[in-house]
């Protein structure tokens, strides 16, 4: 397993390496925010514990199964800055 997201690693020689790595992709939609422009925002799915990041204003949201519910920040604390990274072609590296 990898350390901060309990991915499966096979084992060096295992026969049925590709088993684990298929587990690994059906937790990764989870595991990674999406990024794109608030405006697009209803391109995806509100999956459950699903990320939603907005490239655009930096907000952040949370699917929780229907829609995508803002998150908050406690009280007093300020929202962090978001650098990304945009290729000349327009698109986020």
């Amino acid at each position: 397993m990898t350390k901060y997201h309990d991915y499966n690693i096979p084992n060096k020689g295992a026969s049925n390496w590709h088993e684990p790595l298929n587990d690994n992709f059906r937790q990764i939609d989870n595991d990674i925010e999406v990024r794109e422009t608030e405006a697009n925002r209803t391109e995806y799915t509100p999956e459950a514990g699903v990320k939603f990041l907005a490239t655009d204003t930096g907000r952040t949201y949370i699917g929780d199964g229907s829609n995508w519910q803002p998150l908050s920040l406690p009280a007093g604390a300020k929202t962090p800055s978001i650098v990304c990274f945009q290729d000349a072609d327009g698109s986020y590296a």
